[in-house]
């Protein structure tokens, strides 16, 4: 019997017919099969004329012991047939989970293996809906952010397939990746499924898929979402919920907008007629701004949404942005704000200005030509009344001659909280302007909200110092000038101005205006209206006396002696007198009038080295000084002074 066995073994030949015939039989001779491969009278891996394998053969005849056998005598599971289709996707078309079961437990197949396009077994099964398959692959721990050709993964096949549930379980599980993004440029949530049913987007949204990232057309479902028009009730609670779930409202949209900023510039466009879309879309931009919303994200510009708001004139707006703490004195590229773009419309939006004012929006940043508010009203005011004239062509088209911009100066001054004290872009205080072409309402303004008036210019002088150089050097004593003149001396004395004030060489103004024409009448306007010290002294030791010498201002020296003789017998440093110089200058009337006056002729102090050596060469003009006085009781007197002079200079 035995050997009846033996010889009946060997009697088949195998051929690839009688293997395939043998392997199809419901009990399978294995030894025989064996003994095939062992001969190697049969590759294991033959393909018919349709590519198929022993093992796709055996599978689609449901002969799973032949199919285990083949497994285990290591069928390659990876061949594919005519069709491009492996082992495994014959199963998967089957359904058969038994089937894949034993291929994945083999461990021979390549579970994250990808098609043509890229996809993988996953992403193959779900979109048709082969959900246990897809569990399955997903237990023994299939690649779950595999992406096709088009960079999508497998929760795009699921929104296609529209099995909620599994979507569900999809975005439960840990790692998946469920803010990607297609090469198309589209998220999950640009799905057509989403954008049409609301409930998936809210599971979505509730899973964490972020509503903000941007379509290939630049705009997020979130923004979509805010600006759809019909079912509006739906729309809201869409927006509640991705708020509720941590969307990010400061994403940008297409145009570099926060999706705040855009909702917030589209509703300053509509028209009146659209009210209730306006008011839905600031609830929206209002609850975003709960969420963390940024009012003060900047556009290409540099501007925040308040520039809009100002611009559309829309005070309810501007008072929402600014109660959210948004910026009020941001510049933009141009270097505006909020605040200077309406402060030329005057008392007509006094009501906008003064939002702004409350919210601390500021007039003191500077403009593109280094200017202030303070110094453009400033301007434009004086150009209205005719005083100044203005280049600036778009400054002027937007002036409104009728507008009390004053008023406006006030309100600013009214709400400021800072120093003042600073000078405009021509390097002078703010009140200066005002004084100099006579607006005293303006300049009173200034000083009765606190600004310094003896801050100093950029030259180091203050106003008293620069306004009765301005006078002297006009040389105007018309009868409304004087009596201008008059006024102002006196309203800024009664300010506390520093009428003895001495710039760099140490000069007063009474010290400055004698090098001028010094016009008498002024001139007396001034002495007699303001109470100087006049024993001040330049750099050099010299009195206003000193100058007025050195400027031939006889009149000056006169009007001096009278109000202080002791004045003309001040030496400058060098010990020489101011007789002494109109001597040296040759200037005989000069001397003859500080001798008529009584001046001192001689000091017993020393001249210095270097002043002997400077004023030597002048001592050729004191021979002048006896010409025509032949007759005058005062010839001696100056033939001693000039015998004098020569000593002190140690003239032989």
């Amino acid at each position: 019997m035995e050997n009846y066995v033996l010889e009946n073994l060997f009697s088949r030949e195998h051929t690839n017919a009688t293997f395939l015939q043998e392997l199809l039989h419901q009990d399978i001779d294995k030894e025989w099969l064996e003994a095939g491969l062992k001969e190697e009278h049969i590759d294991i891996n033959h393909q018919d004329e349709n590519g198929d394998t022993f093992l796709m053969i055996a599978f689609k005849a449901s002969r799973l012991r032949s199919v285990a056998w083949l497994i285990y005598n290591n069928a390659d599971t990876t061949i594919k047939n005519n069709k491009n289709k492996t082992i495994i996707n014959i199963a998967i078309e089957k359904n058969n989970l038994k089937m894949i079961t034993e291929l994945l437990n083999s461990k021979k197949i390549d579970i994250n293996q990808k098609d043509i396009d890229g996809r993988s077994l996953l992403q193959n099964v779900v979109v048709f809906g082969k959900n246990k398959i897809a569990k399955l692959f997903i237990d023994y721990g299939i690649d779950i952010n595999n992406t096709d050709h088009h960079g999508r993964n497998v929760l795009y096949d699921a929104l296609s397939f529209g099995d909620k549930h599994f979507i569900k379980y999809l975005i439960s599980l840990d790692g998946m990746n469920i803010d990607f993004v297609d090469y198309d440029g589209n998220s999950l949530m640009q799905h057509p499924e989403v954008l049409k049913n609301d409930t998936v987007a809210k599971d979505l949204l509730v899973a964490g898929v972020s509503p903000t990232i941007q379509s290939q057309e630049k705009e997020s479902y979130l923004f979509k979402i805010a600006l759809r028009d019909e079912d509006e009730e739906d729309a809201e609670e869409i927006i509640n919920l991705a708020l509720e779930y941590g969307a990010n409202v400061n994403d940008k949209t297409s145009n570099g907008n926060t999706i705040v900023m855009e909702l917030i510039a589209i509703s300053t466009k509509l028209c009146t007629e659209e009210i209730n879309k306006k008011n839905r879309l600031l609830k929206i931009a209002k609850d975003m701004l709960k969420h963390n919303g940024d009012v003060n994200v900047l556009d290409a510009n540099n501007e925040n949404e308040l520039f809009n708001a100002i611009r559309a004139k829309d005070f309810d707006l501007a008072s929402f942005l600014l109660s959210h703490d948004i910026n009020p004195n941001i510049q933009n590229n141009n270097k505006e704000t909020a605040l200077s773009l309406i402060i030329l419309d005057g008392t007509k939006s006094i009501d906008l200005i003064l939002l702004l004012l409350t919210y601390e929006a500021t007039p003191n940043l500077k403009n593109k030509k280094g200017q202030t508010l303070y110094e453009v009203l400033n301007n434009v005011i004086l150009y209205i009344d005719g005083a100044i004239l203005l280049e600036d062509k778009e400054l002027i088209s937007k002036i409104d001659t009728d507008k009390e911009y004053i008023m406006i100066i006030k309100e600013l001054l009214a709400h400021n909280e800072d120093n003042l004290n600073y000078l405009n872009s021509l390097g002078d205080p703010l009140f200066f302007k005002p004084l100099f072409y006579e607006h005293i309402i303006l300049f009173k303004l200034y000083m009765r909200y606190g600004l310094d008036i003896n801050t100093k210019n950029k030259a180091n002088h203050n106003i008293f110092f620069e306004y009765v150089l301005k006078i002297f050097e006009d040389n105007n004593s018309n009868p409304r000038i004087c009596d201008l003149f008059k006024t102002n001396l006196h309203m800024l004395i009664h300010n506390k101005v520093e009428q003895n004030y001495q710039d760099a060489l140490g000069f007063t103004i009474l010290h400055k205006i004698v090098s001028t024409k010094c016009n008498e009448e002024l001139f007396d306007i001034l002495i007699k209206t303001v109470v100087f010290d006049y024993t001040i002294t330049d750099n050099l030791g010299r009195s206003i006396i000193h100058n007025a010498v050195w400027n031939n201002k006889n009149y000056i020296i006169k009007k001096i002696y009278e109000i202080d003789s002791s004045i003309i017998n001040i030496v400058d440093n060098y010990s020489i007198l101011p007789i002494t110089y109109a001597a040296l200058l040759g200037n005989q009337e000069l001397v003859l009038l500080f001798l008529e006056l009584n001046s001192n002729t001689h000091i017993s102090k020393k001249i210095p080295n270097n002043a002997l050596k400077k004023f030597k060469p002048m001592l050729k003009n004191l021979s002048t000084l006896e010409v025509g006085l032949e007759n005058s009781p005062y010839l001696s007197k100056i033939k001693d002074f000039i015998r004098q002079i020569k000593l002190d200079f140690n003239d032989k």
